[in-house]
């Protein structure tokens, strides 16, 4: 009984290891927004300021730039231990004082921690998407549009960054590919791990003639996903563990045999 009771043992103690290695572990997330005003060479020429939270959901509410108001950006993040998720949306409108020759554009930097693995230091993949909700209305283009929508992102998790994701919105008279998902990796993944999208916004007019209007809305969004790919445990180990309560049973069972 002594033999038998001690390998019953040992499997509750394999299988409480190997739960113990897919178990979510919970981190305290928080996510910030970084709002500047750019150039047309990317330059930053006002910086609104940091908008933080604790938690994994933030809404700057509204807030103006130089050139541009927001109503809004808001940004979620998500984690099971396996998946993790980063979604940004904003909605914008071109202010009384923004000046269309200047080509300003807005730049955000979203960057949120706290994300959960459950496979700390195992390979991740993640991708990076970027959309345009819509064009910009005014003059001087066809149906009303006057300026291009145009939004990129990019997507870096521990130091590795995807190439840019862009994608456009116009009048109709240029067909702007669609926008497309960018990958990167990351080969050692760790608990927690961080999030950061840089995204750029700028409203491109759609001709020589076309005039934005100053009121006009217009937004878009940016989408990070991240995958841990945990490395498989060496197998050959732990079936040898768990076979070894079951010989060991037999063994006692044929001595009691009579």
């Amino acid at each position: 009984m002594l033999n038998l009771r001690f390998y019953r043992g040992l499997v509750a103690v394999v299988l409480a290891l190997a739960a113990v290695g897919v178990s979510p572990t919970n981190s305290r997330a928080d996510i910030s927004i970084l709002v500047q005003e750019i150039d047309s060479g990317g330059g930053v020429v006002q910086t609104l300021g940091l908008f933080s939270n604790v938690g994994n959901f933030i809404n700057t509410g509204a807030a103006s730039t130089n050139s541009f108001d927001i109503a809004n950006i808001s940004s979620f993040l998500s984690s099971n231990g396996t998946f993790g998720s980063l979604t940004t949306t904003f909605n914008l409108v071109v202010g009384s004082n923004y000046v269309q020759a200047d080509g300003h554009g807005l730049k955000f930097t979203i960057t949120a921690t706290g994300a959960i693995n459950n496979f700390p230091d195992s390979p991740g993949t993640f991708t990076n998407n970027a959309g345009a909700s819509s064009a910009i209305a005014g003059t001087g283009g066809l149906n009303n549009i006057a300026g291009i929508n145009e939004v990129t992102s990019t997507t870096t998790v521990e130091g590795v960054t995807t190439a840019p994701s862009t994608d456009s919105r116009g009048d109709g008279s240029v067909v702007f590919p669609p926008s497309t998902t960018t990958i990167g990796n990351v080969a050692n993944l760790p608990h927690p791990y961080s999030i950061i999208q840089t995204v750029v916004v700028r409203a491109i007019p759609v001709n020589s003639s076309a005039i934005i209007s100053s009121g006009a809305t217009f937004g878009g969004s940016a989408s990070s996903t991240v995958t841990a790919n945990p490395v498989p445990a060496p197998g050959g180990l732990l079936l040898a563990l768990i076979a070894l309560p079951v010989f060991g049973a037999r063994r006692l069972l044929r001595r009691k045999t009579f």
